[in-house]
This record gives C-alpha cells, sequence and structure tokens, in this order.
C-alpha cells in the first residue's frame, strides 16, 4: 500500500519522504519474546497507539489522506476490540512507551514515519491477528 503524502511539496510517497532509515516503530522486534497467541494483542496496541498520538495529531495537515485512512484503520481497531493478552502485558506497554519516545524525538516528522511504516503494519496485523 503507497501512502502519497500531498501536504510535502507535490505528491510523494510516504516511504520516499522518511529518509529516517535508523528508526523502526515496527519491526521484528515489536513481538520479539511475546507468545504467539499474544502477538494480535501487540499489534492491536500499535495500531491503536498509530492512531492516538500519530496520525490523528496530524489529521488536518493531511486531510485528503486522513479522510480515507482513517475511516478504514478506525474498522480494523473494531474488528480487533476483542483481542486480549493472556498474562502480563508490561512488556507490551514498554514497546509502546519507546515508540512514544520515537515520536517524540521525530516530532513532527514522526507522522511521515507512521505513514511509511504502515505496509509493515498490515503485514503483521495480517500475520498475527488472521
Amino acid at each position: 500500500m503507497d501512502l502519497v503524502l500531498t501536504g510535502c511539496g507535490g505528491g510523494i510517497l510516504a516511504s520516499d519522504a522518511d529518509d529516517d532509515t535508523t528508526t523502526r516503530f515496527i519491526g521484528h522486534l515489536i513481538v520479539k519474546d511475546v507468545q504467539e497467541t499474544n502477538r494480535c494483542y501487540v499489534m492491536k496496541e500499535v495500531l491503536n497507539f498509530q492512531l492516538r498520538e500519530v496520525l490523528l495529531s496530524y489529521e488536518q495537515k493531511y486531510e485528503k489522506y486522513m479522510r480515507d485512512v482513517l475511516p478504514f484503520l478506525n474498522n480494523v481497531k473494531s474488528k480487533l476490540s476483542s483481542c486480549t493478552m493472556n498474562g502480563d502485558t508490561s512488556k507490551v506497554h514498554r514497546r509502546i512507551d519507546d515508540m512514544r519516545s520515537k515520536v517524540k524525538k521525530l516530532g513532527k516528522h514522526a507522522v511521515i514515519k507512521a505513514m511509511s511504516e504502515m505496509d509493515l503494519m498490515f503485514l503483521y496485523l495480517r500475520n498475527y491477528c488472521s
């Protein structure tokens, strides 16, 4: 899924606008040391974080993009609402806190990073939640 940022000097792909190759919100470490049966919960929390703390905060700036994507992501979120984790959730919440720190570090570029990693988020959602 290629996401186009129209507010970034024309129309460029989010993945092309993301020039930070060292920072990752989503990667294989997001589910490291998490039981296979709990990985969907991890991805549900990642999706919730992306929606609540990254994408919604830039809704007006990228209004055209958000108008199409936010309803879709909220639909996915509602489908995952019954997903729970068995056991201790502290590892998951530490990973979300790590994401929060990265968002603060990236500032306004966090939304570009989040959009450029949507394909990874969808891949992990498909792998762990279907």
